[in-house]
C-alpha cells in the first residue's frame, strides 16, 4: 500500500497539473489565464505548508528579541496550533508596545527590522522573484 502524500505535495502535483496539462489544452484565453492563476496559487499554498513551522519559529524568535524572553512564551517544542497562538498574542503584545507614546526609539527600530524580515519571508513565497532591497524604507 502506498502511504498518503501530504497536502503541501497533493498542491504542489495540482499546480503542475494546472499548468502543464491543462492549460495547454485550454483554448479560452481568460479561462487559461484563470487556471494559470489558480495553479499559482496551488504553488504558494504548498509552499506555505511546506514552510508554515521555519517561518512560526523565526516570527517567534524575532518577537522574543524585540520583546523580550519574558513577554514571549517559548513553545518552540509545541504543535503547530500552539505555535500560531504564541505569535499571534506576541504580535498583539508588540503591536500594544508600539501604541505607548512612551515607546523607545530602540523597540521601534527592532519592531522595523523584524517587520521586514517577516515580509522579507513571505514574499519569498507568494513572490520569490520579488527583492526587498536593504535600501527600501
Amino acid at each position: 500500500m502506498n502511504p498518503r502524500p501530504d497536502a503541501s505535495t497533493v498542491l504542489f502535483g495540482l499546480a503542475a497539473f494546472l499548468e502543464q496539462d491543462a492549460r495547454p489544452a485550454i483554448q479560452d484565453r481568460a479561462l487559461s489565464f484563470r487556471v494559470l492563476v489558480a495553479a499559482n496559487l496551488a504553488r504558494m499554498l504548498s509552499a506555505e505548508l511546506l514552510t508554515e513551522r521555519d517561518r512560526l519559529d523565526a516570527q517567534l524568535r524575532g518577537l522574543r528579541t524585540v520583546l523580550g524572553p519574558e513577554r514571549v512564551r517559548d513553545v518552540t517544542d509545541a504543535g503547530l496550533d500552539t505555535l500560531r497562538t504564541a505569535v499571534t498574542y506576541a504580535d498583539r503584545e508588540l503591536a500594544a508596545a508600539l501604541r505607548d507614546p512612551s515607546a523607545a526609539t530602540e523597540l521601534v527600530r527592532a519592531a522595523t527590522e523584524y517587520a521586514r524580515a517577516t515580509l522579507r519571508d513571505a514574499l519569498a513565497i507568494s513572490n520569490p522573484g520579488f527583492a526587498l532591497d536593504d535600501d527600501v524604507p
